[in-house]
């Protein structure tokens, strides 16, 4: 499929209907292979491909508030209102932001990596279970953003709270022309970081799907990461204290749908 191409050559008003007639699926393609910020704008203004409780079709601004607002994410949160705000801004950003070629700020997220990531899991899901129609194949694709996006928020929340952690650190490991980021103990050195991580990863490849979860969910089983417990934690009430340990892997994955979602909240 070549949309851009056909899309550059038409007028402004028939760009538009091209992107109304596009698929959740093309906008995605033209947003990872041409950095479209006109197909991003199409996706969060009006595209509703993801739902609730009550399977209402939600924007993407929709959905992220109302994860916001669920009791899942205060689990995740274990309670912290703050962990939950910044938790929205994160997983905001990393659907929204589309860094241009002459910013020079490399380190904020790219929407470009995280849509290419849903490009890839509908592909899977496609593949393993082939669907007839376009509806079911774009009934396909939103579930899998949907599971996306939660996770993400999921994620964001953990960011958040080993940020919070003095006792642990962010350690960005360079290989193979790429970057992993994790968190290690604060007390290790740069230099030691670097070399436990090569004698306890192997067959590391920063560009394969989900490899910063997998080198994480390594370290957390191979190292004790030092915890903060708050003291509400002693008497039964929820403690607002981060855990480090807690990994992606820990969630079940019927969550990370749409109908998964409402069951749990």
């Amino acid at each position: 499929m070549n949309l851009h191409t056909a899309q550059t050559k038409t007028r402004g008003h028939e760009r538009s209907d091209s992107y109304r007639r596009s698929s959740l699926v093309e906008l995605a393609e033209l947003i990872v292979n041409h950095s479209d910020a006109l197909a991003l704008r199409e996706f969060h203004e009006h595209r509703k491909p993801f739902g609730n409780t009550r399977q209402q079709p939600l924007r993407f601004v929709e959905f992220v508030g109302a994860l916001r607002e669920s009791a899942l994410a205060a689990a995740w949160a274990r309670g912290n209102t703050l962990t939950i705000d910044r938790a929205y801004d994160l997983t905001s950003d990393k659907f929204s932001r589309l860094p241009q070629a002459s910013q020079t700020d490399r380190d904020g997220p790219d929407c470009r990596r995280y849509f290419k990531a849903f490009l890839d899991h509908a592909d899977k899901r496609l593949r393993a279970q082939p669907v007839a129609s376009q509806l079911e194949q774009d009934s396909t694709a939103a579930t899998t953003l949907q599971g996306l996006v939660t996770r993400h928020f999921y994620l964001s929340c953990l960011e958040h709270n080993r940020g919070s952690n003095r006792f642990i650190r962010r350690y960005f490991w360079r290989v193979d022309g790429g970057t992993i980021c994790v968190w290690l103990p604060s007390h290790m050195t740069g230099h030691q970081c670097r070399r436990w991580l090569e004698a306890n990863i192997p067959d590391v490849d920063p560009a394969r799907s989900g490899e910063n979860d997998r080198v994480q969910s390594i370290i957390n089983k191979k190292l004790v990461l030092p915890r903060v417990f708050s003291h509400a934690g002693f008497d039964g009430r929820a403690s607002s204290g981060p855990s480090p340990q807690l990994s992606s892997s820990s969630m079940p994955p019927e969550v990370f749908s749409v109908k998964g979602l409402a069951g749990v909240v």
